[in-house]
């Protein structure tokens, strides 16, 4: 079994981790009348002036309306998070990078990043292979460094933690979803999702033992 890392090495210059920055957030949560103010007009938005619902809803199966309606119902239940990634999921399910919901500050402006980014190809016998192409100076550490080949991520063969990613972007065509959905992997913009579930990721390179790090906010 490979080492177990609890705790990156080095961490990003200029940043915090997310624990800090969550606490943060909760320090300011939105007021619940705010919320409603959102959900009403992410409504009307969608069925009074979206042109495209008749499409979406017979591409996608989902009824967007509806949905609004119900999340009306459930706010006051809803953390603040489960509020956001709710109405985040209503707009992301239309596949329209035009019409997306935006969270409001503190999340605006700031991106939850690991520090270095993984690029995908394939064989020619459409093998996929997911190697680190890009690492921060500040976190090169050991046999961790931009070329290495990924297989595992957080435990999972890194395809399927890409197919996961995948089906959480909003993306029209599958290339923009897969795009999307890989480079979520190691950065995710606040502005358009709620931070990640995870604490701290754990990634095993080829040929070297897992490596660690977690996540970190910065804008």
């Amino acid at each position: 079994m490979s080492p177990r890392v609890t705790a990156p090495a080095r961490t990003l210059p200029d940043s915090i981790g997310l624990d800090a920055f969550m606490a943060r957030v909760a320090a300011d949560p939105l007021p619940l009348a705010d919320r409603y103010r959102l959900v009403t007009a992410a409504r009307v938005l969608v069925e009074e002036l979206y042109v495209h619902l008749p499409l979406k809803r017979a591409r996608y199966a989902t009824d967007p309306v509806q949905r609004l309606r119900l999340l009306e119902r459930r706010v006051p239940a809803l953390s603040e998070l489960q509020f956001h990634a709710e109405l985040a999921g209503v707009f992301r399910d239309l596949r329209d990078l035009h019409t997306v919901y935006q969270l409001p500050a503190p999340y605006r402006g700031q991106v939850a990043v690991l520090g270095f980014l993984v690029e995908r190809y394939q064989d020619e016998d459409g093998t996929p292979h997911h190697l680190v192409s890009r690492i921060d100076e500040s976190l090169r550490h050991g046999d961790f460094d931009a070329g290495v080949e990924l297989e595992l991520w957080n435990g999972v063969p890194v395809e399927r933690a890409v197919e996961r990613g995948t089906a959480a972007q909003a993306g029209c065509s599958p290339d923009a979803r897969l795009a999307r959905g890989l480079e979520s992997l190691t950065l995710r913009p606040l502005r358009t999702a709620p931070p990640p579930d995870e604490r701290c990721c754990s990634s095993s390179p080829t040929p070297t033992p897992s490596s660690g790090t977690s996540p970190r906010a910065g804008a």
